[in-house]
């Protein structure tokens, strides 16, 4: 076991020495989110979506007709493709460019009146890119797609077309059908901007909860929500996807994260606030965030760990000053807390003496004390996934 408890503490010192220095980063403005020089930076990264003035969007290779793409992405949290500027078109035309298919979908219409479009937004339509012919062929396209190649000629990449709602046109199967379109799905990261590109490669990698996505990142965090990313986070290091299991919660019901929360609890990644209540819709705390956060960890890196065999593993926690408020940081969050301190990860609130642990006062309770927003919890996860080969198994 010692030779293990070594290779588990020399994976968290790698781990959490280096995310300090991006944790360290988070308050300073993101400078070239707003250019297309950093949005092509960013497609470099992610291959199939980019993030450009505060947007992502992503190039889906899934076929479909038109309505049935303007759900899909609605579903998604978002829209199909608007574009209102030439910036814009150049960032959707690299997309399309990189893609499999002949066209893709965005978000234009003229279905209501012929030859006055309007995008699914509602927003002003202020700017029209290349265009091969908008001819309203047999009397039925009213929607727009951007072609990749125009018949093979891939000097027409990025030309917008009108095409019917199925992209089918009998005799041209080969190149108009329903098989041979994409879509470009584009949705708002509703975050600070510091957390915008992390919050993007995120969602490229699949670390972004379902139950998350649309919403408003600069929020707290609930104790449901970050056990779905904390699972967000396991399944994608692993590649498996655990099981779902029953649980003892009685409160849980109804909840969007049911069933991350019941996952969570047979990791052994979650457990409730009492035998039968996990209070899903409360802020967690940040002594919760960080003894999670661990447990995520220990479980890639030793699959047979468990709350039951932690004492079994130990974090190496030496040296590390002990907080003002220490006596309010349960037991049970400390070993977790005061490492993440002594690697960096964790510098403490005001003047670092403090780490507020969790709200204690009433006053506390109402100021939102103690608590992690959104975008925090997964810009942390983003982070300890980006060092998954220090902690390979």
């Amino acid at each position: 076991m010692k030779k293990r408890i070594l290779s588990l503490v020399s994976a968290f010192v790698m781990l959490f020495s280096l995310a300090a220095v991006s944790a360290g980063a988070v308050d300073i403005d993101c400078a070239g989110t707003d250019s297309v020089e950093k949005a092509a930076e960013l497609q470099a990264i992610t291959g199939s979506q980019v993030t450009f003035n505060g947007h992502v969007y992503k190039r889906v290779e899934d076929s479909m007709d038109w309505f049935a793409a303007k759900k899909y992405c609605e579903e998604q949290g978002g829209h199909l493709a608007t574009i209102t500027s030439a910036e814009e078109n150049e960032i959707v035309t690299r997309l399309v460019k990189g893609g499999t298919k002949a066209q893709y979908w965005l978000g234009g219409t003229d279905e209501a009146k012929e030859g006055t479009w309007v995008w699914v937004t509602g927003e002003p339509w202020t700017f029209w890119g290349p265009k091969v012919t908008f001819n309203n062929f047999q009397n039925n396209e009213h929607y727009l797609q951007m072609e990749r190649h125009h018949w093979g000629n891939t000097s027409k990449c990025g030309v917008w077309n009108d095409i019917n709602y199925q992209n089918w046109i009998k005799g041209e199967e080969s190149f108009f059908s329903t098989s041979n379109i994409g879509l470009i799905l584009e949705f708002d990261i509703n975050g600070s901007i510091w957390a915008q590109p992390e919050l993007a490669q995120a969602d490229a990698l699949g670390l972004i909860p379902a139950s998350l996505a649309g919403k408003d990142m600069t929020k707290p965090v609930t104790r449901a929500e970050f056990a779905a990313v904390s699972v967000k986070l396991y399944e994608t290091l692993t590649g498996k996807t655990a099981p779902v299991v029953s649980t003892p919660f009685t409160d849980i019901k109804g909840n969007a994260d049911i069933e991350s929360i019941a996952k969570a609890y047979g990791l052994n990644i979650a457990v409730g606030i009492s035998d039968t209540k996990f209070a899903p819709n409360n802020q967690i705390t940040r002594e919760e965030l960080a003894t999670m956060l661990c447990r995520v960890v220990k479980k890639y890196t030793f699959e047979d760990w468990s709350i039951a065999t932690d004492n079994q593993y130990y974090l190496d926690t030496s040296g590390v000053k002990a907080y003002a408020d220490d006596a309010y940081i349960s037991a049970w969050a400390k070993p977790s807390v005061y490492y993440l301190t002594k690697m960096g990860i964790f510098k403490g609130v005001e003047d670092g003496t403090r780490f507020a642990p969790k709200a204690v006062t009433a006053a506390q309770q109402a100021s939102g004390y103690a608590t992690a927003t959104r975008e925090q919890a997964i810009a942390l996860s983003k982070r300890v996934y980006d060092l998954s080969p220090v902690l390979e198994p």
